[in-house]
This record gives structure tokens, C-alpha cells and sequence, in this order.
């Protein structure tokens, strides 16, 4: 029988942040972005988010701690790595949501939608981050077998 240690959960929980992740990046975002109106697409993308990097930053959390613990050093580094890059990713939904405000009172102004844009373009090299760092780790999980 096989012993069930702490780098076997870490991998799987690291494992399962990169399939949710990948799962939204190529099929939740894009059939959103085809279904639903703007208006909606921004309200559906927020509230999805928040849940989305609860999810990611319990499940990152857990198997960095337990990648340091069982001394998986390289899986590690590339959890942590997607760690940083979830916290990054929500300090900048916060300043979005706040330029958000900031553009319903002046829709006009081209500064603060070309900040938005800036925004959500670092967003999304995060999201880049994580599954490249996620897609390290479940190969330094694969060579382990």
C-alpha cells in the first residue's frame, strides 16, 4: 500500500487550482464573452473572480505550506510563484473596481479607460503566470513518478 504524504496533496491541490484555472481561461471566459452583453460580462467577471481567487488562494496557500514541509523545493518555488501572482492579480481587481467608479462619473475620460485597459492586461499576464507555474509543477509531479 501506498503512503499518502504531504508533497502527494500538494501536488494534487496545486494540481487542481491549474485545472479550475485552465478550465476558466478556455472555456468559462470565452463562451461568457459570446453570450453575455458588456454590461453583464463586467458584473458576471467580478463576481465570479471573487470567488474564483478565494478558491485559488486557499487551495495555492495549502500547497506551498505543504511543498515547503515535505521539502519539494522546486514545486515550491513555482507555488509560491502562483501564489504571489493570485495576491498581485487581487490587489489589481481592487484598484479596477475602484476605476470602475471612477468611469461611471467620467465616461469620457480617455485617461481612465486606458488604466482600465493597463489593468486588466496585468491581470491577465497574472493569470499567465499561474498556469505556466501550475503546468511546472504538475510536471515536476509527473517526473516523480
Amino acid at each position: 500500500m501506498q503512503r499518502f504524504d504531504a508533497s502527494s496533496l500538494a501536488f494534487f491541490l496545486m494540481g487542481a487550482w491549474t485545472g479550475i484555472l485552465l478550465f476558466h481561461v478556455f472555456v468559462v471566459v470565452p463562451i461568457a464573452s459570446q453570450t453575455l452583453t458588456r454590461d453583464s460580462l463586467g458584473k458576471f467577471a467580478l463576481n465570479v473572480q471573487d470567488r474564483f481567487h478565494i478558491w485559488g488562494m486557499v487551495l495555492c496557500t495549502l500547497s506551498t505550506v505543504l511543498f515547503l514541509i515535505s521539502q519539494e523545493f522546486a514545486a515550491f518555488t513555482l507555488s509560491l510563484v502562483v501564489l504571489v501572482s493570485l495576491l498581485i492579480a487581487e490587489i489589481l481587481r481592487r484598484r479596477i473596481r475602484r476605476l470602475l467608479l471612477l468611469i461611471k462619473d467620467k465616461p469620457q475620460n480617455p485617461q481612465l479607460k486606458r488604466r482600465l485597459f493597463d489593468l486588466y492586461r496585468l491581470v491577465a499576464y497574472t493569470t499567465y503566470t499561474q498556469g505556466v507555474a501550475g503546468l511546472g509543477v504538475a510536471i515536476i509531479g509527473l517526473l516523480r513518478l
